[in-house]
């Protein structure tokens, strides 16, 4: 129970950390814990400022915007890639003890219960992982989220009509402008990532689903409780691997302008 206690530990250390760490560590004064409205604030003065500008091009204050939520999602990364590893570790090991374990009454509905609720645990983990791999290859895209959808007449609302206005019509006065230029590729990047890490949770929940599927043709049918257990996996890893090939395949980095519409039109 020792090795079980630890692995809790260092669950919720983790997740504790993945909400405290990065805004210490890459907040650069822009962003604290449950507040990023600073970041905002300074994305949508930079968009305004590099919309404007005589060039056309991003300035350095939003370079700095751009390294900064590259590093934040780096750092989220590496801490949901050890959540993943530890509430894995730990579901395996809960799952092994119910399999094994003869008791009766609580504990034995406990396990399976503990053992589900870390299972979906580590599934999320994943998912987080592949979000802030997509952050860290297009942290520009990452950050328009962060733009009002309907802001108040004034600059901001003029410079995201214009950049939609660039964005409907390609051959138009605003449509070869550096920063909207920046901002598709980005979202290209941000796209293929997507498409990508997809790709690869559909592969990975496959080969395990598989070999879900055969350890349940290998265990004796009077083996009821790990027949049942390895079945749900099997499902539940087939259902998984549904869902990723089919963000795949609705993910298309061909078109990255009517992706970014959703996002520059106001009102």
């Amino acid at each position: 129970m020792r090795g079980v206690a630890w692995l809790v530990a260092a669950a919720l250390a983790l997740v504790a950390a993945f909400v405290v760490v990065p805004p210490l560590a890459a907040g650069g004064g822009y962003v604290t814990i449950g507040d990023n409205t600073p970041l905002a604030t300074a994305f949508a003065d930079n968009l305004v400022t590099s919309w404007t500008s005589t060039s056309g091009a991003m300035t350095s204050g939003m370079t700095e915007l751009i390294d900064l939520w590259r590093r934040w999602h780096a750092i989220k990364i590496v801490i949901s890639g050890l959540s993943t590893v530890a509430s894995g570790v730990l579901a395996i090991l809960l799952w092994s003890r119910f399999l094994r374990d003869d008791a009766g009454g609580r504990r034995r509905l406990g396990y399976p219960v503990c053992a589900t609720l870390v299972t979906v645990l580590a599934l999320c983990a994943v998912v987080v992982v592949a979000a802030n791999i997509q952050a860290t290859a297009a942290p520009l895209s990452a950050l328009t989220p962060l733009l009002p959808a309907d802001p108040p007449p004034g600059e901001l609302r003029d410079v995201m009509a214009q950049i939609r206005s660039g964005l409907v019509d390609p051959t138009g006065t605003y449509a070869q402008r550096p920063a909207l230029l920046t901002l598709v590729d980005s979202q290209r990047r941000y796209l293929s990532a997507l498409g990508l890490t997809a790709s690869v949770l559909a592969v990975m929940f496959a080969a395990a689903g598989f070999r879900a599927g055969a350890a349940w043709r290998a265990t004796a049918p009077g083996e009821r409780r790990r027949r049942r257990t390895v079945l749900g996996f099997a499902v539940a890893l087939a259902l998984a691997t549904a869902a990723a090939a089919l963000a795949a395949a609705l993910t298309s980095a061909t078109d990255p302008a009517a992706s970014l519409l959703a996002i520059f039109t106001t009102g």
